[in-house]
């Protein structure tokens, strides 16, 4: 086995980052593309040195023209490796992102679960980051979201099951080497050149355009602001849990709304937000736990603009009480 600068890259950041170690049962969520071959390849080149059990799962969802052709590729390549493998097909025909990532997601789940695998490895790359940083920045999304792509973790605590991203230290331009270097047999996905696609104008034109003009080093720059970030939200989290638990009620569901506007902006609206999804599992959006607040520093007697949640907002001396009606 031939190791490169990346094999060593990645088998570090793994061992320090996920303490992944021997006999690790680990799922494979892979596509035809370079991050995902370049993922194949490095796992299987270390799995007999570490005994990993490893299995392989490909998602098919029918929006190309050449997906059929996409995926006897794919089955080439399982008949060398001779991998256990998964394939699934989704035949709903729709546009929706959202909806195919949540599907994939319940069924790397499923079948992590139902096979003993305790990680399931994703192709995400440091390219990718950037990419949804950028993505989340344009749609003005808040610092809690910025914090959360950095997150190199989906847990599901019930199944003890962890989605990781071990290529999150290696860029798009080390998994094409990876992919020369061994002749690993690519498929591409015309889908991704098409500009109509957000993301892909983001890859194509956008990130270019800034690497070039503004910061060579923008993916590394974009890293260590998220990594910066994540710390910060870390102290905000246990700052919003400490609060909480200082202003909520020991019997009833209301909170001390006087020791709660006497701290920041920031921290009481994360705990009006923590306080509606411990009592009521409810996310309350940033326009209404705004209007909470406006009415609690006006003292306002009741706050009814709420009622299509099915509860009302009144207070009594220093209490903002909650009545499910």
């Amino acid at each position: 086995m031939y190791i490169t600068h990346i094999h060593k890259k990645f088998i570090t950041y793994i061992c320090s980052k996920y303490y992944i170690v021997n006999n690790s049962s680990i799922l494979l969520s892979i596509s035809g593309g370079q991050d995902s071959l370049s993922l194949l390849k490095l796992t299987l080149d270390l799995k007999k040195h570490y005994h990993w059990k490893v299995c392989l799962t490909y998602f098919d969802h029918k929006l190309r023209e050449d997906s059929y052709f996409n995926l006897k590729q794919l089955l080439n390549i399982l008949r060398i490796t001779r991998l256990k493998s998964c394939i699934y097909e989704n035949f709903s025909r729709t546009d929706a992102e959202l909806q195919y990532r949540e599907w994939r997601y319940k069924i790397l789940f499923h079948i992590a679960h139902t096979n003993h695998y305790s990680k399931i490895f994703t192709a995400h790359t440091l390219t990718d980051l950037s990419e949804t940083f950028i993505h989340h920045i344009i749609r003005g999304c808040s610092i809690d979201s910025l914090a959360n792509i950095s997150s190199t973790t989906k847990h599901n605590t019930l199944m003890d099951i962890s989605i990781l991203r071990p290529l999150l230290c290696i860029k798009r331009i080390e998994t094409g080497w990876l992919c020369k270097k061994f002749y690993l047999p690519l498929w591409s996905d015309y889908t991704n050149y098409e500009c109509k696609r957000t993301r892909n104008r983001l890859r194509e034109e956008l990130i270019p355009y800034l690497q070039q003009y503004f910061q060579p080093k923008i993916y590394c720059k974009i890293d260590t602001f998220l990594q910066n970030t994540q710390l910060d939200m870390e102290y905000l989290r246990k700052a919003t849990i400490k609060l909480y638990y200082l202003v909520k009620h020991p019997y009833f569901v209301a909170i001390n709304y006087s020791i709660l506007l006497s701290h920041p902006e920031a921290l009481q609206y994360r705990v009006i937000r923590l306080f509606f999804k411990h009592n009521f599992n409810t996310v309350l959006t940033k326009s209404t736990i705004c209007k909470i607040t406006v009415y609690l520093a006006k003292k306002k007697q009741m706050i009814s603009f709420i009622n299509s949640l099915k509860f009302q907002l009144f207070f009594t001396n220093s209490w903002l009480y909650a009545l499910i009606l």
